[in-house]
């Protein structure tokens, strides 16, 4: 999801010296469309689904071709596109060997962010409350069956998990990449890098805890996101103090 320190571990990832942050591409979501040939996502989808092993080889070497274009030196290119979770199928298929990394955060935060700040375009779900928790619910159901069923490596991360022990969590996401350590990323927030996300101020400070329990002070105006958040099962596993103290 948006909002869920997506920008944070791609910056993170591109102080490595082995490392290219390609910021949010769409070239997966072309693909998609491109081989899908339909406007409609689910007849895309089966179209897709049915491409012989050629026409996938064919597709991952355009996409891959694009990426090593951006820079040529570096083992690892990061496309951190959050709608990207739409399309991890057609990865599975065009793309076997890449590593995925689930960016999670609080829900309720995420939802509260994402509202902050009024997201657009193609964020339609952005603007009520209740939608943006359906949405956030149908992405973490989505994610749940491609962890299910995809070959990939998919590493699930929390914001908690960098604010409680980063190097930990830098260890186990380099290692997800198979990447050596390099201490840069410690300093990701040195970086001068052009961000363009709503994020840019954030990353631009060592890591902090302020983006965590933002919820409790809008318990009341949230509870519309907050109920469609408990119909999904997506509070399972976070605070339940919180949980309460927005009933």
């Amino acid at each position: 999801m948006p909002r869920s320190s997506t920008t944070l571990v791609e910056q993170i990832l591109a102080a490595h010296r082995d490392v290219f942050g390609a910021d949010e591409r769409t070239a997966l979501g072309q693909a998609f469309a491109a081989l899908g040939d339909s406007q409609d996502d689910a007849s895309a989808a089966r179209r897709a689904a049915a491409l012989d092993g050629g026409a996938l080889d064919r597709a991952a070497s355009r996409y891959l071709a694009a990426l090593h274009a951006l820079d040529p030196s570096a083992a690892r290119v990061v496309d951190k596109m959050p709608g990207n979770f739409l399309y991890l199928g057609l990865v599975g298929l065009m793309l076997p060997g890449a590593r995925i990394i689930h960016c999670v955060r609080d829900p309720r935060d995420i939802g509260l962010s994402i509202f902050t700040f009024r997201f657009h375009g193609a964020h339609g779900y952005a603007h009520d409350l209740s939608d943006l928790g359906w949405y956030i619910g149908e992405h973490d159901r989505l994610m749940a069956h491609w962890k299910s069923a995809l070959p990939n490596k998919i590493l699930t991360v929390r914001l908690n998990d960098w604010v409680g022990d980063f190097d930990g969590t830098l260890g186990r996401v380099l290692a997800h990449l198979d990447l050596p350590p390099d201490e840069n990323c410690a300093r990701f927030y040195e970086s001068e890098g052009r961000v363009r996300t709503v994020s840019r101020a954030q990353v631009r400070e060592p890591i902090n805890a302020r983006g965590l329990g933002r919820l409790r002070a809008y318990a009341s105006e949230l509870k519309p996101l907050i109920a469609e958040l408990e119909r999904a099962g997506s509070l399972d596993g976070w605070d339940p103090q919180d949980r309460q103290s927005a009933e």
